[in-house]
């Protein structure tokens, strides 16, 4: 017997996505030109958090044997 859904999380603002959404859909970094200008979408869609370290780090215990 099926559960009735919760009614507080139900969003109906905000459906679950059906197979045909998933199939009209498009990414960010063509989409938001059109909504937000070219120069906007490009900072939009620019990778963030930490740029990568030109020099990795070694694990110190790398190539030890132990006991």
């Amino acid at each position: 017997m099926k559960r009735k859904p919760n009614p507080e999380m139900i969003d109906k603002e905000n459906p679950e996505w059906t197979d045909e959404d998933f199939q009209h859909a498009r990414p960010a970094s063509e989409v938001l030109p059109d909504l937000f200008g070219p120069q906007v979408a490009a900072e939009m869609v620019k990778p963030r958090g930490r740029p990568r370290s030109p020099v990795a780090k070694i694990h110190v215990n790398q190539g030890k044997k132990s006991g």
